[in-house]
C-alpha cells in the first residue's frame, strides 16, 4: 500500500452486488475507503456525504445508469479533482456512449485486469499528491 491511500475514498456502483464487494474487498486491500452502492441513485445520495475522490461505476444499471449518475455528479461539484471511471462490458457498445462519455475520466470493459485497476488508480493518487504538494508550497 503507498502511504497516503488510506485518506482516498473510492465510491463503487454496481448493481451486480458479488462484482462490487469483490472490487471493495480488493480496493480496501490496497488501503483505500470504499463504499458500495448497488444503482445510480443510491450512488448519488452516498455521494454527497462520502465525498469520494474516485468513483468506479458500472454503465448498465436499473433506474439511473452510470452516465446518468456520472452526469451528475459532475453538475453537483464532483469537477476534475473527482476521477469517474466507467467499468463495463458495454463500454463502447452502448448507444449513449458517445454522447455521453464527457463525464467519464475512462473507460475499462470487464472483466478488468486487477493490475489495470491498481495503476489507474495509483496514478491518480499520485498525481493528486502533487498537485497538493504543489499547492502547499
Amino acid at each position: 500500500m503507498l502511504s497516503g491511500r488510506s485518506h482516498y475514498r473510492i465510491l463503487i456502483v454496481d448493481d451486480n452486488v458479488d462484482a462490487g464487494e469483490l472490487l471493495q474487498m480488493m480496493m480496501e486491500m490496497e488501503g483505500y475507503e470504499v463504499h458500495v452502492a448497488c444503482d445510480g441513485r443510491a450512488a448519488l445520495i452516498d455521494a454527497r456525504t462520502f465525498r469520494p475522490h474516485i468513483v468506479l461505476s458500472d454503465i448498465v444499471m436499473p433506474g439511473m445508469s452510470g452516465y446518468e449518475l456520472a452526469a451528475a455528479l459532475r453538475r453537483e461539484g464532483f469537477g476534475s479533482e473527482t476521477l469517474i471511471i466507467a467499468i463495463s462490458g458495454y463500454a463502447g457498445n452502448y448507444p449513449e456512449a458517445e454522447k455521453d462519455a464527457s463525464h467519464f475520466d475512462a473507460f475499462l470493459s470487464k472483466p478488468v485486469a486487477y493490475a489495470d485497476i491498481c495503476d489507474r488508480l495509483a496514478s491518480h493518487v499520485a498525481h493528486a499528491s502533487l498537485l497538493q504538494a504543489q499547492v502547499s508550497r
